[in-house]
């Protein structure tokens, strides 16, 4: 199975223990969609909206392997023509993950990419008739 964008319903929040508190800022969390994917039991949510020192900066939740990591990402759009456009996602750092983790980075990763590229800009609301998505990472 693959990630499936949509919203969070109130079963899903109460069966995933999903908390409301963003650990970067301590803010609540504005968002009320993820990326699940439910066969391999991981899930990646967009903590809130852009950071004001750095508008850039976005902040996610992955529930990936049984962990859950707090992340950011430098997301860079590059406009190809007003409706399409180029999203460059770049790691920021965030939760390492844990040493029993380590040895599959590369599956890691590959899951990051794979949600975010169904994410595109801005998840639900992405307002783009195209995407293009490139990683740093």
């Amino acid at each position: 199975m693959t990630f499936v964008l949509e919203e969070i319903s109130s079963s899903d929040h109460e069966k995933y223990q999903l908390t409301d508190k963003n650990p970067f800022t301590y803010n609540s969390v504005q968002s009320n969609e993820w990326l699940i994917d439910r066969e391999r039991n991981m899930y990646f949510r967009k903590l809130g909206g852009r950071r004001r020192d750095d508008p850039y900066v976005m902040e996610f939740h992955c529930f990936w392997r049984g962990v859950l990591l707090a992340i950011c990402f430098d997301c860079r759009l590059e406009h190809i023509t007003p409706r399409d456009v180029k999203v460059k996602w770049a790691y920021g750092g965030g939760d390492p993950l844990p040493e029993n983790l380590r040895p599959y980075v590369d599956e890691f990763y590959a899951d990051l990419k794979e949600a975010l590229t169904l994410y595109k800009s801005e998840g639900i609301s992405s307002p783009f008739d195209s995407y293009v998505v490139e990683f740093d990472f």
